[in-house]
């Protein structure tokens, strides 16, 4: 009768921590989720984040000072500026490449040279 009484106990044990672990799991399930970030605009198909503008503010990029205030809405917008300002240069630069891709001249629109590439027998 003591093996039985043994097994019967394991069985009881065992059943608790599997309850246990069962209400911890169900408790973390329902806890209310912290928001990961937060979504400030969209320009195109990209979406801005609050993490984009505080990364280029802590960085001190595309024209922001380092600074801990809250974002604002001239970050947002401040932010959105300078990728349609960037997205329009690229698009600018490639078309420059492309008319002068069988030339042999580039020409750099952010500095205004023009490179030959030209060679002379």
């Amino acid at each position: 009768m003591r093996l039985g009484g043994r097994f019967a106990r394991a069985v009881r044990r065992s059943g608790l921590a599997a309850a246990a672990v069962l209400t911890i799991l169900s408790a973390v399930a329902l806890a209310p989720a912290a928001p990961v970030d937060t979504v400030l605009g969209q320009v195109g198909s990209r979406t801005i984040s609050a993490s984009d503008v505080a990364l280029a503010r802590a960085l001190g990029m595309l024209g922001f000072a380092p600074s801990a205030a809250p974002i604002e809405r001239s970050d947002v917008e401040r932010y959105v500026d300078t990728l349609l300002m960037l997205e329009e240069s690229a698009r600018g630069s490639a078309a420059t490449r492309r008319s002068s891709a069988g030339s042999g001249t580039t020409r750099s629109t952010a500095t205004g040279l023009v490179v030959s590439s030209r060679t002379t027998s």
